[in-house]
């Protein structure tokens, strides 16, 4: 009997201007916890304040085991006060996220263009580059 590894999780970056699209390819399988850690300290970094995590190319099923990775992964996005939005995620894994309270329906879309939206509307509705930008402001702006 041939017992088949699990396949490797990788993720790409893509930074422009405001967006951080962060693109994840293979499952959420225990054996990738690294990559989402180090995924986590790349995101750290970003100076973005719109945060896209791309789920298009995971298989519908996620480890438990990596609920409080994801969880820190995302909290990372929103304490820097970037705003999050988790894209193509697959319905059965949709599920998994939401009964795991990964998933705030505000964050949710379809898909990556959908997410991307979020950046027009918020340049869109607010004239002030400053303004549109998410997270703690000093009593000056």
């Amino acid at each position: 009997m041939i017992h088949s590894m699990p396949q490797k999780l990788t993720y790409f970056l893509s930074e422009k201007g405001a967006v951080l699209i962060v693109t994840f390819v293979g499952p959420l399988v225990r054996a990738n916890a690294l990559t989402l850690e180090e995924c986590i300290q790349d995101v750290a970094k970003s100076p973005a304040t719109i945060v896209i995590l791309s789920f298009r190319d995971v298989p519908e099923v996620m480890d438990p085991s990596l609920t409080g990775t994801l969880a820190r992964l995302q909290n990372t996005v929103r304490q820097r006060g970037a705003l999050l939005r988790m894209s193509g995620i697959h319905p059965s894994l949709r599920i998994f996220m939401a009964e795991a309270g990964l998933l705030l329906m505000e964050e949710v879309c379809d898909n990556l263009s959908q997410a991307l939206q979020v950046q027009a509307q918020t340049v869109i509705s607010s004239p002030d580059p400053e303004a549109a930008r998410p997270g703690p402001r000093s009593a000056d702006s």
